[in-house]
């Protein structure tokens, strides 16, 4: 009767834990510690890693680690080497970090930006817009060309995010085009250069435009291709 006492309670604490943890989108204790770092001027990491305890997850291009740190340890991790003339940075890599885009304030466009971004809406074959923001300028597109098969949001509109997976990374001169899978949906190819990225996602019937605008910002549309002039027989 005791043991079958202990292991009903057990059940019991067990269902709470997973409740919780699905309330808290299905995180795991272990996640979110992971951190993104490099060295200033091409020095090693390896000292600072083995203080950490850390294992090294993925290289990022040009120079940067991606690490697993012990549970619960990174906050006091990013509080001790913040700062160190060792590293050009060093940040935690979050859900948010694997994200395409983030929005700017509107005043962040310049006129010209604005001018671009009108005659788009204008066009009868461009369905919603948006201006958005690189989630975290060169950072993000580093992690684009490193994200492996790990999933990396494609936040085009608002209520539209799919989640892609990198079918392959080709460099070119400049940069490089990824090119991902999403689920058995759709496709995105994305063509990367600097700050500039643009590209097409189809995906559930819809097809969606990038087109860099500059400074990191860019112009999310869906096109309609409905609106398109009907084709003339030859």
């Amino acid at each position: 009767m005791g043991a079958n006492c202990c292991a009903s309670a057990t059940r019991h604490v067990a269902r709470i834990v997973c409740a919780l943890w699905l309330i808290a989108g299905c995180a795991s204790p272990a996640e979110g510690e992971r951190i993104v770092l490099r060295a200033a001027d091409g020095g090693s990491l390896e000292e600072i890693r083995v203080s950490l305890g850390a294992s090294r997850v993925r290289t990022v291009e040009p120079g940067g680690q991606i690490w697993e740190l012990p549970a619960g340890t990174r906050a006091a991790a990013l509080s001790r080497y913040r700062g160190d003339p060792r590293l050009a940075y060093i940040r935690p890599l979050d859900g948010s970090e694997m994200q395409l885009f983030a929005d700017p304030a509107p005043h962040d466009l310049t006129v010209q930006q604005a001018g671009i971004v009108a005659k788009l809406d204008a066009r009868p074959t461009s369905g919603e817009l948006r201006t958005a923001a690189l989630q975290a300028g060169p950072f993000t597109t580093e992690l684009l060309a490193a994200s492996g098969d790990e999933p990396f949001d494609l936040n085009l509109l608002p209520g539209r995010t799919y989640q892609a997976v990198a079918l392959s990374v080709v460099p070119r001169v400049g940069g490089y085009t990824w090119v991902g899978g999403i689920g058995s949906e759709g496709k995105a190819t994305l063509v990367v250069s600097g700050l500039n990225v643009s590209g097409q996602i189809d995906v559930l019937g819809h097809r969606y435009s990038i087109a860099p605008l500059g400074d990191g910002l860019h112009v999310i549309y869906e096109v309609n291709p409905s609106a398109f002039p009907p084709e003339h027989a030859p």
